[in-house]
């Protein structure tokens, strides 16, 4: 798995400091219209990136999952790029959105209103457990085959915990999913077996 060219962020999350101002009404979105970058046949474009980040706040990181995604929304898709999110979330930190807590797959387009997401809603898949190597292989090669892309970049977004020095041995996680208690862990293979899946089932990708 360390020669296949799937690049790996390992994200923390940092969240002190920050101040965002959530006391002004969304407009609504005027349509549906999905700008996902198509041919003349209605295929989905070669792009030379696709960044798939999986998002996992189900956790007390809930609330940073929609101003992220926000975030993301400042650049959107295009010019070569695709840009997609599966996002999960959990009752009692966010009721922002209409409080869905189940897991929802977003294509990420550009607009300039910050306190609505608008991009494209591509399905929504319930809830899951971001803790499962198999959901993140199927998240990945979701990814892989509906916007391909000459190189794959697969980003954690989640506490980053077993990244920081302590005195104390730092947990082991990467992905927590308090709904499922269950995390991701490197030392214990799980990324490892997450992505040796997605190879196996699709070659180097």
């Amino acid at each position: 798995m360390g020669r296949t060219p799937i690049l790996l962020f390992l994200c923390s999350i940092l969240v002190m400091g920050c101040k965002r101002r959530r006391d002004e009404p969304s407009p609504v979105p005027d349509d549906d219209t999905d700008d996902t970058d198509t041919d003349d046949t209605g295929e989905v474009e070669l792009a030379r990136w696709t960044f798939a980040v999986f998002l996992n706040g189900d956790n007390d990181l809930e609330d940073w999952v929609l101003p992220d995604i926000n975030e993301m929304e400042k650049v959107g898709s295009g010019n070569g790029v695709h840009i997609v999110v599966q996002a999960d979330r959990i009752e009692g930190y966010s009721t922002a959105e209409g409080d869905w807590t189940d897991a929802r797959r977003y294509y990420i387009t550009a607009d300039d209103d910050a306190f609505a997401v608008n991009s494209t809603l591509v399905e929504e898949i319930g809830e899951v457990n971001m803790g499962d190597p198999e959901v993140l292989s199927d998240f990945a090669m979701w990814a892989h085959d509906t916007y391909p892309a000459e190189r794959l970049a697969l980003i954690f977004w989640n506490h980053g915990d077993s990244w920081l020095r302590s005195s104390d041995p730092p947990p082991d996680m990467l992905s927590w999913d308090e709904t499922d208690s269950s995390e991701l862990s490197i030392a214990r293979g799980d990324v490892r077996e997450g992505l040796e899946a997605v190879v196996a089932e699709r070659g180097p990708i």
